[in-house]
This record gives structure tokens, sequence and C-alpha cells, in this order.
């Protein structure tokens, strides 16, 4: 029998965050640790956006309290930054973060419907957006994705779209725009991007998931609204492995549903509860 291969998957749900083993193809999932304790210093407040970076260090949107913060793989606390405002620096109900390939941060700064950049030390080195429709404009963007090109992805939610930009925050181009066909979307709250360059959105009003070639080209779309395996009730994050396997956090439902690339269902875990191993309300996804 061959060796089996494990994924470490992060979620965030309303107080806390978790971590489990996934197996290759979905054939087991265990739980594995949460995150904070009754004894822990760094608490948060309904956290939803999380990545992980080249190091295995984890960082959270805490999305109530205004910041960000950064873990080890383990649960322990390196980092956090921000406070709730409109200036340099501040945040106004963050909802997803993400890291490019040296350890900067970007941050959907929802609320304030803008993209801010940090440095490793949490330094607010640029800022892009306002609240609007033009290019550039956002309103209230809820995911954002770093590729390994160096471009950055946004969902723009309330105007249900994706925008493309540089790491300097200079503007691409754009896709998507309300709708329920293969190219346009209903509130649009994740995006990811795998090492081939596929864009995978998270089309939450309209209960799918939707792969694009990055120039936004519709390639392939799953899911319908429902309560079964392959189904989805209230989407709100997505994330992508190493190998271009999907995993979809549905909220309502509590659990994980994991994908091919293909939208070939693999498996699911989790469901609503709370036991070690359920889930209550999972708002954001990332694997090691």
């Amino acid at each position: 029998m061959g060796q089996v291969g494990w994924v470490r998957v992060f979620l965030a749900t309303s107080l806390a965050l978790a971590s489990c083993l996934s197996s290759f193809g979905g054939e087991a999932y265990i739980y594995e640790n949460h995150w904070p304790t009754l004894l822990y210093q760094r608490y948060l407040n309904h956290p939803r956006g999380i990545i992980l970076d080249g190091s295995g260090n984890v960082y959270v949107a805490d999305t109530w309290n205004h910041r960000v913060q950064m873990f080890t793989s383990e649960g322990a606390f390196l980092a956090a930054w921000g406070s709730q405002g409109d200036g340099p620096g501040q945040l106004h109900f963050p909802e997803s973060v993400a890291v490019d390939t040296d350890a900067n941060v970007y941050v959907a700064d929802t609320g304030n419907s803008r993209v801010q950049k940090f440095d490793q030390a949490g330094t607010a080195v640029r800022t892009w957006g306002r609240l609007g429709v033009e290019d550039g404009e956002f309103d209230g963007p809820q995911g954002i994705w770093v590729d390994r090109h160096g471009f950055v992805f946004v969902a723009d939610t309330g105007n249900d779209r994706i925008q493309v930009f540089t790491t300097d925050g200079d503007f691409v181009g754009k896709w998507g725009g309300l709708g329920n066909d293969s190219s346009h979307f209903s509130r649009p709250e994740g995006v990811a991007v795998d090492d081939i360059g596929s864009v995978y959105v998270l089309d939450t009003g309209n209960g799918l998931v939707k792969k694009f070639t990055s120039d936004g080209e519709p390639l392939k779309q799953w899911g319908v609204f429902g309560d079964s395996q392959e189904r989805f009730a209230d989407p709100e994050a997505l994330t992508v492995d190493k190998d271009g396997n999907i995993y979809v956090a549905d909220t309502r439902h509590g659990w994980v549903q994991e994908f091919s690339s293909e939208g070939v269902f693999l498996g699911w875990w989790g469901g609503f509860g709370f036991e070690l191993g359920k889930l209550n309300a999972p708002q954001g996804i990332g694997v090691a």
C-alpha cells in the first residue's frame, strides 16, 4: 500500500480557528487542533479570512476586531496590527487576507472598500481603492488572492466582479457583472488561483464555484443550492492546494467540501456543532 499524503486545512469559525488533516483524494479527515482556548491571550472576534505563507505562518483577518493577527501553524501568537478607522494602516471589518512570496500582506479592507498592503512588520506601505464602480474602485470587497506571478485578484463583492491589480495597486483588468450565467456573478465572496493560473471564484449568491482563465474566460462551473453533498447553502470561502484541489467552506451547513480542479466531488467533513471536529459557521479557509 502506498504512503498516504495529507493536507493541513485551517478554518476560521465565528470565534476561533481550527486545523485538521485531509488525506489526498478526500478519503479521511482528522480533527487536529483549535485556538484560542480560555487561557489564550489573543482572542478573535468573528474572524473570516485566513491564509498561510511559505513558512507556514497563519494570517487571520480578525474582522470584528478590525485587525490582522499572525500565528504559527500550531497557534502560537506572533504579531497583530490594525485598529478601527479609515486612516493608513487602519481597518474597518476586514474580511480577507493574502500574502505574496516576499511575505507582504494584502488585506481586503471591506468596510472601507479598499485594499491595503503591509510589509512583514505590519507597516502599511500602499493603499488603493475607494467606494465606487469605476476601475480600481470597490463596493465591500470580501475576497483577495495573490498569484505566483504577483498579480492581486480581488472579489469586488458589491460590484459583482473580479478585479486584477499589480502588487503596487495598478489596475490590470476585470470581469463579471451581475448575472447568473458562466461569465457573471451574484455577490462573489471568494477568489483563489492555482499554480497554473486558473482562477476559482466563489459565486456565493448563485451557489456556484466558477473556474476561469487568468484573463477571465469561463472554463467550468459546479454546484447548486441545496442541503446535501455537492450542493451549497451559503458558501463564503474557498481555497486551493498545491495539487489544484478546491476546498469550500459552506457557512450555513457548517461543513467543508473538497473538489478536484474540474469540479469532481472528493469528500466533505464537519457539520454544525460544538464538539471537536464540528464547525460553527466557518467563514474562512486556508491550506498548508
